[in-house]
């Protein structure tokens, strides 16, 4: 004989499905925000749903976790290009190297995640 037990709190539904969904989903939450292209204030949501279909009879129901989140999106880049001849006399885009100080900080941010 099956055991069962009363669903009183979120954690109870589907065997925990909802804490799992909402940690993975606050992962990717704490990534956005960590992710230095990102707006650091914008607002991040994670909204959980949870659907209920009872049966004709009333003795069950199913029972459906859906998880969405909302993140900041990536900041837009600006920079440009200098357009010249090259020895052969074809157009080539080139750019200025960074500042060697912003590429150490760079490579700081990308070993902290």
């Amino acid at each position: 004989m099956t055991d069962y037990k009363h669903v009183t709190k979120l954690g109870d539904v589907n065997n925990g499905a909802a804490d799992e969904i909402f940690a993975r989903e606050l992962r990717k939450v704490i990534d956005n925000v960590m992710d230095a292209s990102t707006d650091a204030t914008a607002k991040r949501t994670i909204t959980l749903t949870v659907e209920l279909t009872p049966t004709e009879d009333r003795e069950t129901m199913g029972v459906t976790v859906k998880s969405k989140v909302s993140l900041a999106p990536v900041r837009d880049d600006r920079g440009s290009m200098r357009l010249s001849l090259d020895d052969d006399g074809k157009v080539v885009a080139t750019v200025k190297d960074k500042d060697p100080k912003q590429q150490e900080f760079d490579l700081l941010i990308k070993e902290a995640r």
